[in-house]
């Protein structure tokens, strides 16, 4: 940390912060302080909808919901897939806004090795034109909701 602060200064125009991207299925309360204490009281997690199933969803579920009990700030990194479009952008957005997340991202499912040779990338990875109408009816959401 105080490498990159030494490199990125105020001096230069940086304002520096840190997170950390959990799966938060794992992530216990043990961890909260080390949030407050390096990430100024935010932490990251990726939500994918049903991807990993709906036990992982539970478990995600009441560990985000912990966070904000603790007074952590959350944010979210979604790789839209197949069961967010399923969902849709409406009903996504509004779940994560009603678990009272802060900040949320969206990317596409992007092919790789690891997804290309397990066959993952076929089962979830929607067309662009599909991810371009979630984004845009994702964003319409936000309006609506702001």
């Amino acid at each position: 940390i105080a490498a990159i602060g030494s490199v990125f200064t105020p001096s230069k125009g940086y304002r520096l912060s840190h997170v950390v991207l959990s799966a938060m299925v794992s992530t216990g309360p043990e961890w909260f302080d080390v949030f407050r204490e390096h990430c100024g009281g935010m932490v990251q997690s990726s939500y994918d909808g049903a991807m990993r199933g709906g036990s992982y969803v539970k478990r995600w579920d009441k560990r985000m919901r912990d966070a904000k009990a603790a007074g952590l700030r959350t944010a979210t990194i979604s790789v839209v897939n197949r069961e967010l479009l399923v969902d849709g952008p409406g009903k996504t957005m509004d779940y994560l806004a009603d678990i009272g997340v802060d900040e949320c991202s969206f990317l596409p499912f992007m092919l790789n090795d690891q997804n290309q040779t397990t066959g993952k990338y076929e089962e979830y990875a929607p067309t662009m034109s599909a991810w371009y109408d979630f984004m845009i009816e994702a964003t319409e959401r936000f309006i609506e909701r702001a």
